[in-house]
């Protein structure tokens, strides 16, 4: 059945109106997914219209009327230019279907400490030359003779490297990821008598990872932290830090998206079937951001000859600003992506053991921390973006969530300390996340101090 001209107009002011309404009406925050879904392919009530939920201006014959809306592929994606229509008669049934890479900077994997992975073990090697210092019976008399020559020097300087791997699973509000990273650390720090130290570190770190849905995440970053231990009684130890930090993120996603959908006819038919797809492409953006941290960790130390054990207890606070950035490639696909802001607040409670020994003028101290950690802050935060082709001053806006964390979960540590004369010592450890609901991690860590 065809319909008159004077229909037609009327048919396309009717959807000119809708169309300012849903304007009025910002979509809920859900998955990008369903973002892209919503505001390209419209609401079914109106199939024949894409991009409905847009806001955008047609003619009498759907075609846009503003020139200059949208940049040349959302402009003829909207015209339909990748939309087809067909008249069919079978039992209705709709099907829509999308697919997209999950959206970046979703969830940072938590608070590490400024001084790397390293540092709490270098913290340790302190605390076990100052009890050797102060008083030699907490090991036995061969340990006493082998530490006899530490040096006392009051100036000190460490190095340690970490590796690390994380895999976070494909969880609802993000795709699956795997992550890579090296940083190194060098620090100096100065005693302060018998029962207090400063000192200062500085990182560098490289991260390469792979995004599940295609698409890769390549980032190096660099900080600063402040630090300082003190001993106020025999066992009980208190270690602070401070730092600021800055990581430059390029990400690489692949992106589609493609839809089936009917209309249905009162009898119980299928009257049309419409197609629409973005062909797949990959989007590329380069963002920074800036990290603040702090962190205060204490513990008591029981020794019995060269046996140690003891409580361990630690707040950790990040914030990281991320600076808008817009992706760019050959799809209606890019996303212009408004500042983030993410704030962690987590606290670690548990216990660590030691047992020294000596063999050939070394003192060898295996250790073993058990933690469980919990997060305070770092809530699902709703991401705002737009399309990078939608030129329009009232743009209309994307909001899509990222995954909520997982409040609570474990953390395994070994280390290996070895203490030598005149005040050099080594450390290694390895440490795994467990029970974290989407996340595994584990990471690698070695390291050297030499008193001057």
């Amino acid at each position: 059945m065809s319909m008159s001209p004077l229909a037609l107009r009327r048919l396309a002011s009717a959807v000119v109106l809708l169309d300012l309404l849903f304007v009025a009406q910002p979509a809920s925050a859900q998955t990008i997914e369903s973002q892209y879904e919503d505001l390209l392919v419209g609401t079914p009530s109106f199939s024949s219209m894409l991009c409905t939920n847009l806001g955008v201006v047609r003619d009498e014959v759907f075609k846009l009327v503003v020139p200059g809306q949208f940049g040349p592929n959302l402009t003829a994606f909207c015209n339909g230019a990748t939309h087809t229509q067909g008249s069919v008669a079978v039992p209705s049934g709709d099907a829509v279907s999308g697919s997209s890479s999950a959206a970046p900077g979703a969830n940072s994997g938590g608070v590490e400490s400024g001084r790397g992975q390293g540092g709490e073990q270098d913290a340790a090697i302190h605390r076990r030359q100052e009890r050797l210092r102060e008083d030699k019976s907490v090991v036995d008399a061969s340990d006493a003779t082998a530490d006899s020559e530490l040096s006392f020097g009051k100036f000190s300087i460490y190095l340690s490297t970490d590796y690390s791997r994380e895999r976070q699973e494909p969880v609802v509000f993000e795709g699956g990821r795997s992550r890579r990273t090296w940083d190194f650390t060098l620090g100096g720090d100065y005693r302060i008598g018998r029962r207090g130290l400063v000192g200062f570190a500085v990182k560098y770190g490289e991260t390469s990872g792979d995004i599940d849905s295609g698409g890769t995440i390549d980032s190096d970053e660099r900080n600063f932290t402040a630090y300082g231990s003190w001993l106020p009684v025999d066992g009980l130890f208190i270690d602070a830090a401070v730092g600021v930090g800055r990581q430059h993120t390029e990400l690489q996603r692949d992106v589609s998206l493609s839809f089936t959908r009917t209309t249905e006819s009162d009898g119980g038919y299928t009257l049309f079937v419409e197609n629409a797809f973005v062909p797949a492409a990959v989007v590329e953006s380069t963002t920074s951001d800036q990290q603040s941290l702090a962190e205060l960790r204490s513990g008591f130390d029981w020794s019995v000859g060269g046996f140690t054990v003891g409580p361990r207890v630690a707040a950790m606070w990040r914030r990281t600003e991320i600076d808008a950035y817009t992706e760019r490639g050959d799809t209606l696909m890019a996303l212009s992506y408004d500042e983030q802001t993410a704030t962690s607040s987590r606290s670690q409670v548990g216990v660590q053991a030691s047992q020294a020994f000596s063999a050939a003028g070394v003192v060898l101290v295996p250790q073993v921390n058990v933690d469980w950690a919990h997060e305070f802050n770092d809530d699902q935060r709703t991401i705002t973006a737009y399309f990078a082709e939608d030129l329009r001053d009232n743009r209309t806006q994307l909001r899509f969530q990222n995954q909520a964390p997982d409040r609570d979960w474990a953390v395994v540590r070994l280390n290996l300390v070895a203490v030598f004369a005149r005040g050099m010592s080594a450390f290694a450890a390895y440490e795994r996340t467990a029970s974290h609901e989407f996340l595994s991690n584990y990471r690698a860590t070695a390291g050297v101090r030499i008193e001057l």
